[in-house]
């Protein structure tokens, strides 16, 4: 059952609306005429992994039945995906000429192999996602499936998993570990992040409100310092999980921190883009290739038509899946949309 402390949380919404507009305009920097700049963009899905770790740490105490919650997100992060799934193997099926290459397993005939490694999400590498931005979601569900210890180990020894975890990382990342270099997904440095999202979520429930407005502005001038920094080439822009989770971490916690001094206003655009951000994630480089492939359009209107496509697999197809599934609202509060009488948060 979600923790006592699962409450609607505005700002991480908003967050998650900033993240995906930020990868919308990484892959806008692919094309001709949008300024380079664009790319540093990738980092939203840095903190994309911030903000899952903290959402699952907030949500779930390890109380209840551990499949319950090992069901309300495989329901949550499944469907909508295979729709696109679907989608996507369609469409490369159906059109000869596109603005980017195919997937390499489609490139010449058809590797159904990976092909089902695709619908699992398992292993998703560079070389054989059919999804372009499928790779992540291998990370988000394997650190789903490592929460579950939560259910039948102490909090203490929790953290103290979790915390070898980390520090088998960096001992693989820095050494070279041949156990590293076989199991890349399980060591990557990303997997840090969701670690540094679930002790945000620790410290969130335990420091005082106060001062949250100096929090969240010290937290945001942070960021804005390293995306500048990252732009135009004065840090390692390859240093992803060095340069950007603690700015993060800082970020998701100032948020926390603010909506919990009071009921917070946001504008509402901005809490359906967060709604929606799942969508928009999946389908916007899907829709960018379709649409410049057929048509050479701008990258301004390739975003906009990117946007507008994943607000409509939203409400058409994500969000009604959802409720033909059964998702109870008690699995999540937080994946309700932004026209629900509760504020929504999708995780």
């Amino acid at each position: 059952m979600p923790s006592p402390a699962a409450t609607f949380l505005p700002s991480l919404q908003s967050l998650r609306a900033i993240a995906v507009l930020g990868v919308i305009a990484c892959h806008l920097s692919m094309f001709g005429g949008a300024p380079p700049q664009l790319w540093v963009g990738i980092h939203g899905v840095n903190l994309f992994f911030v903000i899952s770790g903290f959402i699952i740490a907030w949500t779930y105490d390890g109380s209840g039945s551990p499949w319950f919650y090992l069901r309300a997100r495989c329901v949550r992060i499944y469907p909508p995906y295979w729709a696109v799934l679907l989608l996507t193997l369609g469409y490369y099926a159906l059109r000869t000429t596109r603005a980017w290459p195919a997937p390499p397993v489609l490139e010449k005939g058809t590797d159904w192999w990976a092909i089902a490694r695709s619908f699992l999400l398992y292993d998703q590498g560079f070389p054989v996602k059919v999804v372009e931005v499928a790779w992540t979601l291998t990370y988000e569900v394997l650190f789903y499936g490592f929460y579950l210890l939560r259910f039948v180990v102490s909090g203490r020894a929790f953290a103290a998993v979790a915390a070898a975890w980390v520090a088998m990382i960096a001992g693989g990342y820095h050494s070279q570990w041949t156990i590293a270099e076989r199991h890349p997904v399980l060591f990557d440095p990303k997997i840090v992040e969701f670690h540094a999202g679930m002790l945000t979520a620790w410290l969130a429930a335990r420091l005082p409100a106060t001062r949250s407005v100096l929090w969240f502005a010290a937290a945001t001038a942070l960021c804005g310092v390293m995306a500048y920094a990252t732009a135009y080439g004065l840090i390692d822009p390859l240093a992803m999980v060095r340069n950007w989770t603690l700015p993060f971490a800082l970020l998701v916690l100032a948020g926390v921190l603010f909506d919990r001094g009071g009921t917070r206003a946001y504008p509402g655009w901005l809490l359906e883009l967060g709604a929606a951000s799942y969508s928009l994630y999946l389908t916007n480089y899907l829709v960018m290739d379709f649409c410049d492939g057929l048509h050479r359009e701008r990258p301004v209107v390739l975003g906009m038509l990117a946007i507008a496509f994943g607000l409509i697999f939203y409400r058409a197809v994500e969000r009604p899946l959802l409720r033909a599934l059964s998702l109870h609202r008690a699995a999540s509060p937080h994946w309700q949309d932004a026209s629900s009488s509760v504020p929504p948060h999708s995780p």
